[in-house]
């Protein structure tokens, strides 16, 4: 390791939606021009950089799944393809100069307050050499949110993993060098990404047999307004392409109530049921009705989206077959399930998920220290039996630290963008006074970080994401992931801090 230390004023972990968003901002709102930016990937992008299966695509209107002070007009349509959402960040990136500022293939290993120096103390680690670094900073910004670590083969709780020699791969990290035609694929999970997947490769395959854990509630994508008049418009009026984000947004936010346990709120879930249950009877294969028409409450987990009926109309074909099954052992080309059935396999794809309710800091990857050397998972579990965050970006004991997408900032009826620029405009508003030498350290205080925790326990138990579903989110009965108000409550309480709740030296 490298004895001297490098500086920044402010150092950022991810090259995201959340890392570019908070290089950008930096710069516009506050001057800052002195920052970092660690990302592990080759180049900016984030979850668009890691997700580069075949079908990857936004269940977002791309309108409203992009920064606001960065609109596009030229979305090629309402949900855009993966590889459109990855040139866009790009030249987000080039357009805020952020490549000069950022360090690929590093990943950050630990960081810890010196109370010293008041000061954060980096490891960072370059991946390619090995090489182990330090850097130092004022401010420490977490934009790696919540889904950068895969679930792997072990997570399945299958016996003989080793066992198997076909080949396996994650959704995450798709190995586009396995030809994937005339092999025998299993995929298992039919949430969002395996609703993609299903119908991009099933024509190349010799058979596609998919494996579902559990059940989730599927829909039709919706039309909000005709994308070439929204283009037309969009470019020959400079106002329109603002008007139609906060149409598409407000429009968005009518939907939030549904996931409350209010009597509108279970209308609105009746409604949405009825309407995704009539959806899956009208065109899944009648054989299947059973499997994908879930026995939970609409809204309970993320919807899945059936973009134009693709992946509807792939479990048509003859050579996809869907199972409600898990697989309990491996052998030497095959997987073997609780059901007593045995599918050939030359292919693994694992559409499994993340460990996603931790934080997005997992200590196996990242070891974050505060005052005192108290671990932040050590503080999370003792404090509140699971990652916790006051206005979803903050932490008691961790002065100058800030999380965007950071526990309960996920919401289940709009886009994880609006969160992220919540968060930055909150987290800057904060940082300012630092940053702008006035103030040495930020802390969020004790009290209100438990007043903040306990509010937002309460009112997830008075929503549908408390109606056990098995949810990502909810693992192991702790919900660190779900937002339970509405975005524009979120919005305001970034735009508008409780100053009183924080302490300043």
């Amino acid at each position: 390791m490298t004895s001297d230390a490098l500086y920044s004023d402010v150092v950022c972990i991810g090259a995201g939606f959340a890392g570019i968003c908070a290089g950008a901002q930096l710069q516009v709102q506050l001057g800052v021009e002195n920052f970092t930016i660690y990302e592990r990937g080759s180049t900016f992008g984030g979850t668009w950089f890691w997700n580069q299966y075949p079908g990857a695509a936004c269940d977002v209107p791309a309108v409203l799944y992009s920064l606001s002070f960065a609109p596009k007009s030229d979305w090629s349509s309402l949900f855009c393809p993966y590889p459109e959402i990855f040139e866009y960040l790009l030249g987000v990136a080039r357009k805020y100069d952020l490549e000069r500022r950022t360090k690929f293939h590093t990943e950050i290993k630990s960081a810890r307050w010196d109370e010293e120096k008041q000061r954060w103390r980096l490891v960072a680690r370059n991946i390619n050499t090995g090489t182990e670094f330090t850097h130092e900073c004022k401010v420490l910004i977490s934009g790696a949110g919540q889904f950068g670590t895969p679930r792997t083969m072990a997570d399945l709780g299958a016996a003989n993993c080793e066992s198997f020699e076909g080949q396996v791969m994650h959704s995450a990290r798709w190995d586009h060098s396995i030809d994937l035609h005339g092999k025998r694929v299993v995929i298992v999970g039919n949430g969002c990404t395996a609703a993609q997947i299903v119908p991009a490769i099933a024509d190349q395959v010799d058979s596609l047999v998919q494996l579902s854990r559990s059940r989730h509630w599927l829909v039709p994508d919706e039309r909000l307004g005709h994308q070439g008049y929204t283009r037309f418009l969009a470019r020959k009026l400079p106002f329109f392409q603002k008007f139609f984000r906060l149409y598409v947004a407000l429009y968005l936010e009518t939907r939030w109530p549904h996931f409350t346990n209010s009597f509108l709120g279970q209308l609105m879930r009746s409604h949405f049921q009825k309407g995704a249950t009539k959806y899956i009877c009208k065109v899944a294969p009648k054989e299947y009705h059973k499997i994908l028409i879930p026995d939970f409450p609409f809204g309970c987990k993320r919807r899945v989206l059936d973009e134009k009926g693709m992946y509807t109309a792939a479990l048509h074909k003859a050579n996809v077959t869907l199972h409600e099954e898990n697989i309990v052992s491996f052998s030497k080309d095959a997987v073997h399930t609780n059901q007593g059935n045995t599918y050939p396999a030359d292919v693994l794809i694992l559409a499994t998920g993340f460990q996603a309710n931790d934080g997005g800091l997992s200590p196996s990857t990242l070891r974050i220290h505060g005052r005192a050397g108290v671990p932040l998972d050590e503080h999370w579990r003792k404090e509140f039996g699971g990652p916790a965050a006051y206005q979803t970006v903050a932490m008691n004991g961790f002065p100058n630290f800030f999380m965007l997408l950071g526990p309960n900032s996920n919401s289940g009826h709009t886009s994880a963008i609006m969160a992220i620029e919540n968060g930055v405009n909150l987290v800057l508003k904060l940082s300012k006074p630092i940053l702008k030498g006035r103030k040495t350290t930020i802390e969020v205080s004790a009290v209100a970080e438990h007043a903040y925790h306990e509010k937002v326990q309460a009112k997830l138990q008075d929503t549908v994401f408390s109606a056990g579903c098995g949810a990502w989110y909810a693992r192991g009965g702790h919900n660190s992931s779900t937002y339970p108000w509405s975005q524009i409550r979120l919005w305001w309480n970034c735009t508008f801090p409780r100053w009183q709740d924080w302490m300043l030296a």
